[in-house]
């Protein structure tokens, strides 16, 4: 369903720093049902597969099968957005003041599904790679991964810019 649950809003406002209109525009309100509780519900991000990365203030996990989410934009220039999260993502987008990025954006949904688009980054000649990862071990495993398999392709890495924190989010959060 569209997203217009006030506690999942709430959620991504205060505790995430994102504002209710990126949250309605890129999430989902799912409801679902885990080990017989029944009613449960979260904010849903819809993966290349048809499943969902679900997110609450107390539940993370995925329903369907976990695979990446790829955004391509209707006039979209040669350049390629790799987020590790949504949070990462939308966070970019608020840096941004925007709703959209001018490229294809990709999110892992999770480091260790980085080598699920090694065919999409070879199968183009991109302009520039913006790599939006952690800033903690599987961050850096996964660039350095990307780096390894595609390694004729530009790369900027952009977690220095938010190197003393975890990942963006935290770090957009914490200027807030």
């Amino acid at each position: 369903n569209p997203l217009t649950n006030y506690v999942l809003l709430k959620y991504f406002r205060e505790e995430r720093g994102i504002n209710d209109v990126l949250s309605k525009k890129y999430l989902k309100e799912v409801w679902y049902e885990n080990k017989g509780h029944k009613e449960l519900f979260a904010a849903g991000w819809e993966n290349d597969n048809g499943g969902y990365e679900l997110r609450s203030s107390l539940f993370k996990g995925v329903t369907g099968q976990k695979d990446i989410s790829t955004i391509q934009q209707p006039f979209a220039t040669d350049q390629l957005y790799l987020f590790e999260g949504m949070t990462d993502f939308l966070s970019a987008l608020m840096f941004k003041k925007s709703t959209s990025l001018n490229g294809t954006v990709i999110i892992l949904n999770g480091a260790s599904l980085v080598k699920r688009i090694f065919p999409i980054v070879e199968g183009k000649k991109w302009e520039k790679i913006f790599t939006f990862f952690d800033n903690d071990e599987g961050g850096t495993r996964a660039l350095n991964k990307l780096k390894e398999n595609v390694s004729e392709q530009v790369h900027y890495p952009q977690n220095n810019f938010y190197k003393n924190h975890r990942d963006l989010n935290e770090y957009w959060v914490s200027q807030r």
